[in-house]
């Protein structure tokens, strides 16, 4: 075995060992503020803002705050049958993203159901009905969509 042994020509106050530590808790310190959950989500952001603040943790890989802005959709908007699937969608969507695949199927599969339990509530059959306040059916296609997806890289 060959060693190399790289001078720059300059003394170094500090061990190289040291050095490396603190590189190394430097790293650690930066990468343990990505995974960071916020204390409190601001009461006045509309679903549609809950939704992109959790889209865009999510796009970071910080999974668990995603989750606490979805859920504070489920909090805030209950009552509002579109944002309620909306989360739910988003939450079985990031369990996917985080390897929780078995998870994110019963999620995906509750949405599913939903839309067959409830006849006449996706716009399909609302078009047919001339009735409003249906679910949207985007939300439908996505999570069968997925839901295959995932069914499929599970086997």
């Amino acid at each position: 075995m060959v060693k190399v042994r790289y001078t720059t020509g300059m003394k170094t106050t500090l061990p190289i060992t040291p050095i490396l530590f603190l590189l190394a808790l430097g790293i650690l310190v930066a990468l343990s503020g990505c995974a960071s959950v916020p204390d409190e989500v601001p009461e006045n952001l509309t679903a549609p803002e809950l939704f992109q603040a959790a889209q865009e943790y999510a796009d970071q890989g910080n999974y668990k705050a995603a989750h606490v802005y979805v859920d504070a959709v489920f909090t805030r908007f209950s009552e509002d049958p579109e944002q309620r699937l909306t989360a739910e969608y988003h939450r079985a969507h990031y369990h996917a993203k985080e390897g929780k695949t078995d998870l994110a199927l019963q999620e995906f599969q509750a949405i599913i159901d939903e839309y067959e339990d409830q006849p006449g509530q996706n716009e399909a059959d609302a078009d047919q009905s001339g009735e409003q306040g249906a679910l949207p059916s985007w939300i439908l296609v996505l999570a069968q969509a997925k839901f295959q997806e995932l069914q499929q890289t599970d086997e």
